[in-house]
């Protein structure tokens, strides 16, 4: 007798006898997934915004109690997916950093909506704090004890990551008692923890939750207690075992909190940058994280002194003998651990700066960012070439645009040193910096050596670019068309038009052998597959020609007409009439 087939549901499939086998023989029915229960299906919980706190707690719990790769990545996007409901899509930050104001939210708002999630972070904190001295004193080097204490890192990376996106409201404190200002002890505790960035994400939560009285007091807290160990230090024929981290998180809060006052109590930001340079030398000697951390803060200090008279001389003299250090001894400790010297070399332009002496500025630039040190590299091709370009704006006839400025990415601490300059400043160090023949020197020679130095592409792009910029620039007109039609990097493009369009600019009208392999270079920039800066390089290029006088040179009107030219030429003018940036076209057109 055959064995019996249950039907599973009174769908046809099932009403026919279940499964058979290719030999026509019944067989165990399994629902299908056209015919599985939809019981299972409801008992998911909705997504709705009431589970989302539930749903963070889970995605928390998982990167602390996750043993798997596989667990903690589903932790992973689980947290990224609710960040992105409860604080909306990621939108560009602003040129200093900062998240978009739509993609932050006040702490009255988040705990009104979610208040259970209020007393799990206040419990996560307060656990935390209270295990950091714990933490930091235990003893055993065991693979668990450190993989334990790594996912603790991160779990509280991410807390702190979402706590980042709240800022206290105006009305904090008179509506409800889910007030930010309670996890501020506890983060302050967890600014001395031993990684890193759990240290910087702390320091910036503190500086966003509290108001600027309560910034005040933190600030003149931690001078008090810099003073004291910078007493210490001194008062100590041998070098005292230092809590680094607990130096360095200090210093980063000071950093932070400083963002905040600024210079609203001048007193107290004098005292800061006193107490700083008396403690830079000993702390070079302890540790240079904390030494880069130190010279943080008084960058970060010195960049808001912009009124004259905010430093006095004697004050100046205490900060100038940080930069009186051997500067061989910074770079070696720097290279110990893998530092870049850039943070002291930007102390050193604003050290001059406010000297107020342009000479002084335009030497440290050329002569201090040189030798020995060829890790600078960077910064003074990034420095020479911004300022450069800022001055080309300047001009009645620019060679460049803000397009240009925006598409080499300048690194925020250039762009503020730029801005504490005065306009007299700004003129002075661009005029001599255009026609110092140093530089020059330094420019060519870097660039006839690009090609056997391990250099990043960005360098080389911004070099490639500086060189039109200068006074004699070196260049001419058959050497970058021949460079235009051999193969290159997409990052020298820009320095490439940049030579040109000043070239085709000096010259009065262009050969008619240049013609062809420009229109063919023009051609490639405006693919539509270019990015958009490089199809407007594309259009000025295109414009250039127009002015170069282009019916003598096609032979129009003759019986020397050159077609191929011709052809290229109006296919150019397509391509931009018809680019997919409407600015673009309305440009091309005109």
């Amino acid at each position: 007798m055959p064995p019996s087939t249950a039907a599973c549901c009174s769908c046809s499939r099932c009403a026919s006898g279940g499964p058979r086998d290719r030999r026509g023989s019944p067989r165990a029915a399994t629902p299908s997934t056209s015919c599985a229960p939809s019981s299972a299906a409801a008992s998911w919980p909705s997504w709705s915004p009431s589970s989302w706190p539930a749903g963070i707690q889970c995605a928390l719990e998982g990167l602390l109690l996750a043993e798997e790769w596989a667990e903690r990545n589903c932790a992973t996007l689980l947290l990224a997916a609710l960040v992105v409901r409860v604080f909306g899509v990621e939108r560009a930050r602003l040129e200093t950093g900062e998240l978009h104001v739509r993609n932050r939210m006040t702490g009255r708002i988040f705990f009104t909506r979610y208040p259970q999630l209020f007393d799990y972070f206040h419990g996560a904190l307060q656990r935390e704090s209270t295990q950091m001295d714990s933490n930091e004193r235990a003893s055993g080097n065991g693979n668990g004890r450190r993989s334990g204490k790594r996912r603790q890192a991160v779990q509280l990376e991410a807390m702190l990551l979402m706590l980042s996106r709240l800022y206290p409201s105006s009305l904090e404190g008179a509506e409800s008692t889910l007030n930010l200002s309670e996890f501020v002890p506890f983060l302050i505790k967890i600014c001395r923890s031993h990684d890193l960035m759990t240290r910087e994400r702390a320091a910036l939560v503190v500086a966003n939750f509290v108001s600027q009285e309560q910034a005040l007091a933190e600030i003149r807290r931690i001078v008090v207690e810099l003073k004291a160990l910078q007493l210490r230090l001194e008062n100590l024929k041998e070098p005292p075992t230092l809590d680094a981290n607990l130096v360095h998180g200090q210093l980063l809060l000071l950093l932070h909190l400083h963002r905040l006052v600024r210079w609203t109590r001048p007193s107290l930001a004098r005292m800061q940058l006193h107490t700083l340079a008396s403690l830079a030398a000993p702390m070079l000697q302890c540790d240079v994280c904390a030494f880069g951390a130190l010279v943080d803060v008084m960058v970060a200090i010195m960049e808001d002194a912009v009124d004259p008279g905010l430093v006095d001389f004697q004050l100046l003299d205490a900060i100038a003998a940080v930069y009186r250090l051997d500067h061989k001894e910074v770079y070696r400790r720097c290279q110990g651990l893998g530092i870049s010297m850039r943070f002291y070399q930007i102390f050193g332009l604003h050290l001059h700066r406010l000297h107020g002496i342009s000479q002084g500025m335009v030497q440290h630039m050329v002569e201090d960012l040189a030798e020995p040190f060829g890790a600078l590299d960077e910064l003074k091709v990034e420095l020479w070439l911004y300022i450069l370009l800022q001055r080309s704006l300047g001009e009645e006839r620019p060679l460049v645009s803000e397009l240009d400025v925006e598409h080499f990415q300048f690194s925020g601490d250039i762009r503020r040193y730029y801005k504490t300059l005065s306009a007299e400043e700004r003129q002075e160090i661009g005029e001599q910096l255009h026609q110092s023949r140093a530089i020059r020197s330094c420019v060519l020679q870097m660039t006839s050596t690009s090609t056997t130095r391990h250099w990043s592409l960005q360098l080389v792009g911004r070099l490639v670019a500086l060189q039109p910029l200068l006074k004699e620039p070196a260049l001419e007109l058959d050497q970058l068309v021949r460079r235009c039609s051999e193969a290159h990097s997409s990052h020298q493009e820009p320095g490439l038009v940049l030579g040109l369009k000043r070239l085709i600019g000096e010259t009065e009208s262009l050969e008619r052998k240049h013609w062809l392999p420009l229109l063919n270079y023009a051609l490639r920039l405006v693919a539509p597959v270019q990015p958009v800066y490089l199809r407007h390089q594309a259009a000025e290029l295109c414009e250039l020609l127009v002015r170069s006088r282009p019916k003598d040179q096609m032979g129009w009107g003759t019986a020397d007409v050159d077609v191929e030219v011709v052809g290229r030429f109006a296919r150019l003018v397509l391509l931009l009439l018809l680019d997919e940036a409407e600015w673009l076209r309305h440009g091309a057109a005109q």
